[in-house]
C-alpha cells in the first residue's frame, strides 16, 4: 500500500518540495524517478577493487536516526547536518558507493538513499576522504568538461564569415606574405591550391552556404567538400583573409612573383574537387611541372578594390594581360551535370564568355591554345589542342600511334558538351548582378559601359560565330573520329563544319584530319573543305595517312576559298596520290594563291615532282613541261582470279 503524501513527506523529512540543482538526501532532482520522460544517459559504472575499498570510509545512516543531512553537488558533499554531522562527514568528501552500488551522479546517490528510506532500513555510504585525491580528480574532471565543451562548440556553425574565432583560424593558417604588383604575376600552383583545400576540408564543417535560396540550391546548408565551390570559398576564406591588407589571396600565400603559365576559365559554381582533378589531369597529360602556375581570377585579383575588370577596350583588362602573360594558353574547365546545375555552365555565364572573348583578340588568334576538361562522375577527361609531347614522341616512333592515343584519351568526352559549345550565345549569358552583364555586353561591343545593352548589336553576332568556330576546331578530332553511320554523329559533324564556315572574319586556320579512318573518311574531308571560312587567306590542312584518292584532291582544290593566299597541305602516307592527282589539283587552285607547300612523303609521286613540292611556280612549270610531253593515259586491265572475282590493274603513262 502506497503511503499518503503526508506520510511520504514525514519520511523524507517534513517537506514534499522538488529539489534544486544542488542535490541532497532530502532533495529530488527533477528528472529522477520520472517514468516515460526523456533522461540523459548515465556514465558506465566504475568497478572497485578491494584495495580501493580499503581506502574508503564506510558510514551507516540509520533510518531511525532522523534526517541523513547530506547535501551534495554531483558526488561531492557541500554541507552536512543531522546524522552526517554526527557521523563526522566533512564537506568536500566524495560519495563513491551507496549500499554496495557504485554511484556516478547526484541522481544515483539520491535514488540509493531514498530506496533505503522507503524500505525503512539503514543505508551504508562509502566516502573518499583524501582531499588531495578528490581535488585532483575534480581538476581532471574539469579539464575533461572544458575539452568536451570546446569540442561541442567547435562543431557549431559560425554565424557569419566575420566570426572572431573564424578570423583567428584564418590568420593562423595564412599570414600575409607581401604584395605582388601585377595581377598577371599572381597565378597559383597546384600544391598551393591543394594546401588551401586541405585546410578548407578541416574547417568547413562550421561554414554554411550564405547565398539566398534564389541564388543557390544549397542555401543555408552545412558546407562539405562534396559540393564546395569558389563562391563558398570566396565568402568564407578569400574575402575575410584579404580584407585587412586589401590584397589578393595569392599574396597571402607568397610574396614571390608567380607569372601565369596557363589562364583558367571556369564557373565559380563548379565543385572545387572537380577543378582540382582537372588541373591534375592537365599536368599529367601535358607533362607539366607540378609548380606550373594557373591564373584564377578569384585568387589573383584584389576583391576589395577591384578595378579595370571590365573596360571599353577588353585588351586593357587584367584578364587579357594575364592571358597574354600565359602566351594565350587557356585551360577551360567545364562542370558536369549535377542535381543542382550543369553541364558546361561556362557557356551560359557572361563572365566566362567575357574571358573567352579575350582568346579572339587579333594578337592571340594565331597562338591561342585551348585545352578543355570536364569531370564526368569521378573521372576527368581532357581534350587538348593538338598532340601532347608524349603523343608527338609516339608519332615519331610509329606514325599514327600518337593520333590513335589522342583519340583513345578523348573518347570519353561527352558529345552533349560539344553540342552546348556550338550553341553558345553571349547575349544569353547570366550574371549574379544585372549591372555586370550590362558592362560585359557593352565591353564586347566596345560601347559606353553605362548604356543599356543593345542585344542586336552586330558585335555579338561576330563574337558568337567566332567563338563557336574556335570551339569547333578544339573539338574537331573528337567529333570527326566518330563513325558517320549514326545520324546523331552525322548531324553533329555537319554542325561543326557549319560553325567553321560561320567565322567569316577568320584569316588563318589549321585543321587536322590525319589518320582518320572509316568508309566515310572522304566524306568528312569533303565536308570540311566545303565549309571553310570564305575570307580565309592562310590554310594548313593535315591529311597524313587517310588513304585519299586523286579525285578527292580535285574536290578539295575546287572547294578552297577563292581568297586563299597560302596553302600548306600534308599528303604524306597516301599511296594512292600520284603525279596526276597533284598536277590536276594545282591547276584548280584559287587564282590568287601565292604560296603552296606540299608534304609528299610515301606517296606515288615521282622524285622530280617531289623536289618541286614547296614552290608553286616550280610546280606550275613542271606541269607545263609535262604537258608538252603529251597527255596522261590510263590503261586498265580486268583479269579474272581463281576466286571468280575480277582484279583491276591500272597503268598510267604519257603519250
Amino acid at each position: 500500500m502506497r503511503p499518503s503524501q503526508s506520510a511520504a513527506a514525514l519520511i523524507i523529512g517534513g517537506t514534499g518540495s522538488r529539489p534544486s540543482s544542488r542535490g541532497g538526501a532530502h532533495e529530488r532532482p527533477a528528472s529522477a524517478g520520472r517514468t516515460g520522460s526523456k533522461t540523459t544517459l548515465r556514465s558506465p559504472r566504475r568497478a572497485f577493487s578491494w584495495t580501493q575499498l580499503s581506502r574508503l570510509t564506510k558510514l551507516e545512516f540509520r533510518n531511525a536516526g532522523g534526517n541523513y543531512g547530506l547535501h551534495y553537488d554531483g558526488q561531492i558533499v557541500v554541507s552536512v547536518q543531522d546524522q552526517a554531522r554526527s557521523l563526522g562527514v566533512k564537506p568536500g568528501w566524495k560519495i563513491e558507493m551507496v549500499d554496495n552500488q557504485v554511484v556516478n551522479s547526484s541522481d544515483e546517490v539520491w535514488a540509493r538513499l531514498q530506496e533505503a528510506k522507503w524500505q525503512w532500513r539503514s543505508c551504508y555510504v562509502w566516502f573518499t576522504t583524501d582531499m588531495k585525491q578528490i581535488k585532483a580528480e575534480q581538476a581532471a574532471k574539469k579539464v575533461r568538461e572544458v575539452k568536451a565543451e570546446a569540442e561541442r562548440l567547435a562543431k557549431l556553425p559560425f554565424a557569419d564569415a566575420q566570426d572572431p574565432k573564424h578570423l583567428e583560424q584564418i590568420k593562423e593558417f595564412i599570414p600575409f606574405q607581401g604584395y605582388i604588383d601585377h595581377r598577371e604575376d599572381r597565378a597559383i600552383s597546384l600544391p598551393q591550391l591543394k594546401m588551401v583545400m586541405k585546410w578548407t576540408k578541416d574547417h568547413c564543417h562550421r561554414w554554411r552556404d550564405a547565398d539566398p535560396p534564389e541564388l543557390s540550391k544549397t542555401s543555408r546548408m552545412h558546407l562539405t567538400m562534396d559540393f564546395m565551390n569558389t563562391y563558398h570559398l570566396n565568402h568564407w576564406l578569400i574575402k575575410p583573409a584579404t580584407l585587412e591588407k586589401d590584397c589578393s589571396f595569392v599574396e597571402m600565400l607568397t610574396a614571390q612573383k608567380q607569372p601565369a603559365d596557363w589562364f583558367v576559365i571556369h564557373w565559380w559554381g563548379d565543385r572545387l574537387k572537380d577543378v582540382l582533378k582537372c588541373l591534375e589531369l592537365q599536368i599529367q597529360t601535358r607533362g607539366l611541372s607540378e609548380n606550373t602556375a594557373f591564373w584564377f581570377g578569384a585568387f589573383a585579383c584584389r576583391a576589395h578594390s577591384m578595378q579595370d575588370d571590365v573596360g571599353i577596350n577588353p585588351e586593357a583588362t587584367c584578364y587579357f594581360r594575364a592571358m597574354r602573360q600565359a602566351k594565350f594558353k587557356v585551360f577551360l574547365i567545364l562542370d558536369s551535370k549535377t542535381e543542382h546545375s550543369g553541364p558546361a555552365t561556362p557557356f551560359k555565364r557572361a563572365w566566362c564568355g567575357y574571358e573567352m572573348s579575350m582568346t579572339l583578340a587579333s594578337a592571340g588568334e594565331s597562338t591561342t591554345v585551348m585545352d578543355v576538361a570536364t569531370c564526368e562522375g569521378t573521372k576527368p577527361t581532357i581534350i587538348t589542342q593538338g598532340l601532347t609531347v608524349a603523343e608527338e614522341a609516339m608519332e615519331v616512333a610509329e606514325p599514327g600511334s600518337g593520333y590513335k592515343a589522342k583519340a583513345e584519351r578523348e573518347k570519353g568526352f561527352s558529345l552533349e558538351i560539344v553540342n552546348l559549345a556550338l550553341a553558345v550565345q553571349v547575349q544569353s549569358g547570366q550574371t549574379l548582378r544585372a549591372k555586370d552583364k550590362q558592362r560585359i555586353l557593352n565591353s564586347i561591343a566596345q560601347r559606353d559601359l553605362t548604356l543599356p545593352p543593345d542585344l542586336k548589336h552586330e558585335s555579338y553576332t561576330k563574337y558568337n560565330s567566332r567563338l563557336r568556330a574556335m570551339l569547333a576546331l578544339g573539338f574537331w578530332r573528337r567529333v570527326m573520329t566518330g563513325t558517320g553511320e549514326h545520324s546523331e554523329t552525322q548531324a553533329l559533324q555537319a554542325k561543326m563544319a557549319a560553325a567553321l564556315k560561320g567565322d567569316e572574319w577568320r584569316e588563318k586556320m589549321e585543321i587536322s584530319m590525319a589518320y582518320l579512318s572509316g568508309a566515310d573518311v572522304e566524306d568528312k574531308i569533303t565536308l570540311a573543305a566545303k565549309n571553310l571560312p570564305v575570307h580565309l587567306k592562310h590554310l594548313h590542312i593535315d591529311l597524313k595517312g587517310v588513304d585519299i584518292s586523286n579525285e578527292l584532291l580535285t574536290v578539295i582544290s575546287l572547294a578552297l576559298p577563292r581568297s586563299l593566299v597560302s596553302l600548306t597541305l600534308d599528303l604524306s602516307r597516301n599511296e594512292k596520290v600520284d603525279n596526276l592527282g597533284v598536277e590536276t589539283m594545282v591547276t584548280k587552285l584559287p587564282p590568287g594563291l601565292a604560296s603552296l607547300k606540299l608534304e609528299l612523303e610515301q606517296t606515288s609521286t615521282t622524285k622530280e615532282l617531289t623536289e618541286k613540292r614547296n614552290s608553286l611556280e616550280d610546280l606550275k612549270q613542271h606541269i607545263a613541261d609535262e604537258a608538252e610531253k603529251g597527255c596522261w593515259h590510263s590503261y586498265v586491265n580486268l583479269c579474272p582470279s581463281p576466286t571468280g572475282r575480277m582484279i583491276t590493274n591500272t597503268l598510267k603513262f604519257k603519250q
